[in-house]
């Protein structure tokens, strides 16, 4: 019978090897899981060990090939992480990557990476879609996880698998989702809010470095990080009076470069590009967005080409811009919220002033009209009563028309 000796040796990526009793060498290598959840391993054989280490060395330099034609028994797991860092790493946008994987890690893998590629059928994956809904996800998380498995099985039915287990899975009704609703500030907070953003020392210094800022969201609808990433020189254009959004300052995960599932940190950028490709926009400004503008542009102590940076002239840490916020929050006593609220302070206004839903959706540079209505659809529907209201008469209005 065969056995281990005192010979079994393992280094990274050989797996495990050693000799057998019959003076043999075996190796075992894992390369997925199966069904149950253990280890699937590809066993190698030789009369010497260095005959057994150089399988393995050329398996390995060939197992993409392998995979391929051995893809059916591969975990979903194993095949997900090769379609994730293979084939969707460089196709995205750094931080949209990040999203993807935390969502793969998060969602798909933990409920479906045990599985066997070839033996995944719809109703598992409609397991993991209402079993996300029972737990209160929201919409968007769910829809994320439907979307990655249908773009990993639409991947696969190149030549990996024969049907798509997508079809006949189905995403629950958005109708069933709770609406959450969005804050804003009425007209008092927003008043109280911008004259706390700009207050002084009895010196004359600037209570808060970055309360223009504030201020030039508050008028303009842009996003945190399209506001860190506004570069003074190059968007905007006080001759014409706008604003040009054209990049994103992101905070990315850093990768090993030899293994870019390792994270090893994380770090802001600057992204050349906005949010969305709708994101790229001209925002013309009103008075307060270009005072804002100007009192930033005039008072940077340093080199920068940014609007907003610290004191280094670098990229501003979100979590510093953040916290100056949460103070102006606490000092004009408003309920806590995060920044996005002066995006969604800046909407409102536009349609308690009759502005077009499509208009404000170019705005805030949404990728269609249609995110705007489902995001302010109180706020649609209360500007609906107020201008059908509008047409009504009083008693003597209706008197005087009789008479004429």
């Amino acid at each position: 019978m065969s056995t281990k000796d005192d010979k079994s040796r393992k280094k990274n990526g050989e797996g495990s090897i050693y000799q057998l009793a019959n003076g043999k060498w075996t190796g075992k290598l894992q390369i997925g899981k199966k069904p149950d959840g253990k280890p699937l391993r590809k066993t190698f054989s030789g009369k010497t060990e260095a005959e057994v280490r150089k399988k393995i060395r050329e398996f390995n330099k060939n197992k993409e090939k392998y995979l391929a034609e051995n893809v059916p028994t591969l975990s979903f797991e194993e095949y997900i992480n090769k379609w994730l860092y293979t084939y969707k790493r460089n196709a995205l946008k750094p931080s949209s990557f990040d999203r993807l994987e935390s969502s793969v890690k998060n969602y798909v893998i933990p409920n479906l990476g045990y599985l066997q590629l070839g033996n995944i059928e719809n109703h598992d994956i409609q397991k993991v879609i209402n079993d996300m809904f029972d737990k209160g996800l929201s919409h968007s998380s769910i829809k994320k996880v439907y979307d990655i498995c249908n773009g990993v099985f639409n991947y696969a039915m190149i030549k990996d698998i024969t049907q798509n287990p997508m079809l006949g899975v189905e995403m629950p009704s958005i109708k069933k989702f709770d609406k959450t609703e969005i804050k804003y500030f009425n007209d008092d907070e927003t008043k109280r809010f911008e004259i706390e953003a700009k207050r002084l020392y009895k010196t004359g210094r600037r209570v808060y470095n970055y309360g223009y800022a504030f201020i030039l969201m508050l008028n303009t609808g842009v996003r945190m990080g399209e506001v860190l990433g506004i570069d003074k020189y190059k968007d905007i254009d006080l001759d014409n009076n706008t604003l040009r959004i054209k990049r994103n300052v992101v905070v990315v995960k850093e990768r090993d470069k030899n293994d870019p599932s390792e994270i090893i940190g994380y770090k802001a950028q600057i992204q050349d590009s906005a949010k969305t490709d709708a994101g790229d926009r001209i925002i013309p400004l009103n008075k307060k967005a270009r005072e804002s503008i100007e009192y930033l542009m005039n008072n940077c102590d340093n080199n920068s080409s940014l609007l907003i940076s610290n004191p280094e002239g670098d990229t501003l840490s979100m979590s510093s811009f953040s916290k100056t916020f949460n103070k102006i929050l606490s000092a004009t006593d408003i309920e806590p919220c995060g920044l996005h609220t002066l995006r969604h302070t800046f909407a409102s206004r536009l349609f308690k002033n009759g502005v077009d839903v499509k208009i404000v959706s170019e705005l805030l540079g949404h990728s269609n009209v249609t995110i705007t209505y489902n995001t302010y659809i109180h706020l649609i529907k209360e500007q609906k009563v107020k201008a059908i209201q509008s047409l009504d008469f009083d008693e003597d209005d209706d008197n005087s028309m009789e008479e004429n």
